[in-house]
């Protein structure tokens, strides 16, 4: 074992050690430096404009953006559906009954265009030692390979 260095005023100044003033050399030279770069960043998608509202345009001005959101919600659109059918039900059964297959439509057509598209999120971005890591398995080339790859995702 190394004793620690002595506080010996060589070449430096008082009271400096030698591991001192070898520190000091070391950050103020900046090519030792290096910084290591920024993260990636997944790409922004540019977001569309909303229209300038018009008074008395059409029907869809006339409703608040935040219940334009939910409207887009299929669960929201479908359960609306379902209570609307709900209430014509006394009216028209034929109504009642298209109402509530619309309903269940709003539920099963996002699942059906999720599976025929894939993952809708960008993938994680994999970094090691700085770089960005390409490690995107490769995609099944059949429906029976894609559906046996399923299986063994539900069974972990």
């Amino acid at each position: 074992m190394q004793s620690p260095p002595a506080e010996t005023p060589e070449n430096g100044g008082p009271g400096k050690s030698r591991l001192d003033r070898e520190l000091e050399e070391i950050l103020a030279s900046n090519e030792n430096i290096r910084l290591l770069p920024p993260p990636p960043q997944a790409p922004k998608t540019p977001r569309a404009k909303p229209a300038p509202m018009r008074a008395g345009s059409s029907f869809e001005s006339m409703i608040p953006p935040r219940a334009r959101q939910l409207l887009a919600a299929p669960i929201v659109m479908a359960l609306g559906l379902a209570i609307v059918a709900l209430l014509v039900s006394d009216v028209s059964a034929l109504l009642a009954t298209l109402l509530s297959l619309s309903a269940v439509a709003c539920i099963i057509v996002p699942m059906v265009q999720r599976f025929r598209r894939g993952p809708s999120a960008p993938p994680d971005i994999r970094m090691w030692r700085g770089q960005v890591m390409d490690a995107a398995p490769p995609r099944p080339s059949s429906p029976l390979d894609t559906a046996r790859d399923w299986w063994k995702s539900r069974q972990r």
